[in-house]
């Protein structure tokens, strides 16, 4: 029994028959109980007097306040709760056995910063694996009949079926890689006894129910959305601690939509450069069969806030947009050629009035409205009762270049009990990127009467610096109320590579990564091991309120030696580049000679689209 839990265990018992003898007015059983418990359980754990003597203080102390506590009529529960928050912060200090495993071992705790370093050089899968060139074999044959060959709808499911039979296994031993190797670690670091004991998707595979094909051939694109249903006997298992409180899913039933994206299309086996799945929404879950909390499952709403939890750390955080899992089908094609990952459209939601809004009973309501997108959220404020209520509000949002994205608008009125969705609306996103602004009135779903007038516009990236004081200023005194604070620009950052990198004292190898920060804002690449000219291919990019008062640190780490060098870069200096653009090998400023970094620097403006200010003026 460890440390931890043997102290556990003779605070509780000490708790629990102080407690009860409170309680129940027999002391001289309970007593003698609890002194040849003590006894049997420590006189083998403890040595020396000296150090017993505390032991025995703190018992006798902690008898003293559940006798007290007893006598106060103080739940028993509250006991327990704080036996557990303590159990949750003070972990087993000694190493854990880990599945199956004969040694055993400690898991290294890592930071957020490791955690997303990590996270990046899983979705990269560049030069350390090959298993696109071994899994495009046995599922290309069944791919080229289905995009190349014209077959019915039926035809298409069950090629495709097949296809994810034989892919089932590698994705199963994706998830657990993903699970145990970059999950567990970032927890680990919140909550130190936190493990993954048991990981397995099972042998039934997900049945494809619906398929839809979409060619862009503008965008040299293939995009493939599969209807999925799951029934299966997934399990996952958690646990803190060795023993005790274990947790897990043993059955799953989940309907989602999986998204496919073939680009770029080339003109070479396998004529897509990558392929990159996501999840366009959050599947819906239908049925989970909890394991090891029985008991607590009786408590209502438990099990729904385990499953959305889940759901939302699980799934929305790793696979639904902004987030995607790119992968490379041509080995000589760069990831960071495609903007998957990478801010690139910032379009900003004005909402700006409605007219007529009358309910059935020709009331008027309290209306607000919620803006989503990408897992962004923005909601106004609640409007006066009026039939032409104003907010007058604006939302920006920032998207990348994955297909299809879209943004959603719902209008809700305030209740005192609940409030009611009075309509929503879908917009395309990739249709406000190409049409730069969009104004629009729309009608009310839920509402004898009444529409909603919004306004849509995508921001120009403008090379020219003499944009940058009046979208400043604009920004600053701009008529719609901000919901979050607008961006005058955006910065992207391309850490490619790093030459002669050294550790001091020539102590090996660097096993390095590049961390970029501007403020509080931070993005960490993927780490190349053992080598001194690592090729980072880093792309990264930040909104900025004031870029003339910014700068840019780009700090090379090693996994053991920590810092091995910095570059500071005031972007005042790169207001002044030509097309605000910089590149080239840089030297990073340390205690001791070190190599060089190549880093290029993008500036750019965000200007509104020319003849905005007349549509918001005509709107409001």
């Amino acid at each position: 029994m460890s440390r931890t839990l043997f102290f556990l265990f003779k605070l509780f018992l000490s708790l629990f028959l102080g407690f009860c003898h409170s309680k129940i007015n027999v002391p001289i059983p309970y007593v003698t109980v609890w002194i040849m418990l003590r006894y049997f359980f420590c006189r083998n754990t403890e040595e020396g007097r000296s150090e017993q003597r505390p032991s025995w203080l703190r018992l006798a102390l902690t008898f003293y306040i559940g006798y007290v506590a007893g006598k106060m009529d103080v739940p028993i529960s509250v006991f327990v709760a704080g036996l557990l928050v303590y159990w949750w912060r003070h972990p087993d200090d000694k190493p854990v056995k880990r599945r199956k495993m004969e040694e055993l071992i400690m898991i290294p705790q890592v930071s957020m910063e490791e955690y997303y370093r990590n996270i990046n050089k899983l979705v990269d899968m560049e030069e350390e694996e090959d298993k696109p060139e071994e899994i495009l074999p046995v599922v290309w044959p069944g791919i080229a009949r289905i995009l190349y060959t014209e077959t019915d709808e039926d035809t298409r499911i069950e090629d495709l079926n097949k296809i994810l039979v034989e892919l089932w296994p590698y994705f199963g031993q994706y998830i657990k890689k993903l699970l145990i190797d970059w999950y567990e670690p970032i927890i680990r670091n919140k909550c130190a006894s936190f493990r993954f004991s048991h990981v397995d998707l099972g042998e039934k595979v997900p049945l494809i129910t619906d398929t839809r094909l979409h060619i862009r051939s503008e965008r040299k694109q293939i995009v493939l959305d599969l209807d999925l249903t799951y029934d299966g006997n997934a399990a996952v298992k958690i646990a803190l601690g060795r023993r005790f409180f274990r947790i897990g899913a043993k059955k799953l039933a989940v309907v989602g939509t999986l998204r496919v994206v073939l680009a770029p299309l080339i003109d070479e086996m396998p004529l897509f450069g990558s392929l990159t799945w996501y999840l366009p929404r959050r599947p819906d879950v239908l049925e989970v069969n909890w394991s090891g909390i029985r008991h607590l499952l009786k408590i209502p709403g438990i099990s729904e806030f385990l499953a959305k939890t889940v759901m939302h750390w699980g799934v929305e955080k790793m696979f639904v947009p902004p987030h995607c899992m790119p992968t490379r089908l041509l080995k000589t094609f760069r990831l960071d050629r495609l903007f998957f990952r990478v801010t690139r459209n910032i379009i900003r939601v004005y909402i700006l009035e409605a007219e007529d809004l009358i309910s059935e009973d020709s009331g008027v309501f309290c209306p607000y409205a919620v803006i989503c997108g990408a897992q962004q959220k923005g909601k106004t404020k609640v409007a006066k009762r009026s039939p032409n209520p104003c907010w007058n509000q604006a939302f920006q949002m920032r998207f990348n270049d994955l297909p299809m994205q879209e943004i959603d608008i719902s209008v809700f009125h305030h209740g005192t009990t609940r409030d009611l969705c009075l309509g929503s609306w879908t917009l395309d996103v990739e249709e406000i990127i190409s049409q730069k602004a969009i104004e629009k009135w729309l009608p009310f779903q839920n509402a004898a009467s009444g529409r909603l007038h919004i306004l849509l516009q995508c921001l120009d990236l403008a090379r020219d610096t003499t944009e940058l004081p009046q979208v400043m200023i604009t920004n600053r005194i701009s008529r719609p109320t901000q919901i979050n604070r607008f961006s005058s620009a955006v910065i992207f950052i391309l850490v490619e590579e790093a030459k002669d990198l050294r550790v001091k004292n020539n102590a090996g190898l660097p096993t390095s990564h590049a961390v970029t920060k501007i403020g509080k804002q931070s993005f960490s690449g993927k780490v190349c091991r053992n080598t001194a000219t690592p090729q980072w291919r880093a792309k990264s990019s930040f909104l900025l309120e004031k870029p003339h008062k910014e700068r840019v640190k780009i700090t090379v780490k090693d996994k053991n030696h920590g810092c091995l060098g910095t570059f500071t870069l005031h972007l005042s200096d790169l207001l002044l580049a030509e097309n605000l653009t910089m590149e080239g090998w840089h030297q990073l400023d340390a205690s001791f000679p070190q190599g060089s970094v190549w880093i290029r620097f993008e500036l750019r403006v965000l200007v509104p689209p020319r003849g905005v200010e007349t549509l918001m003026d005509s709107g409001s």
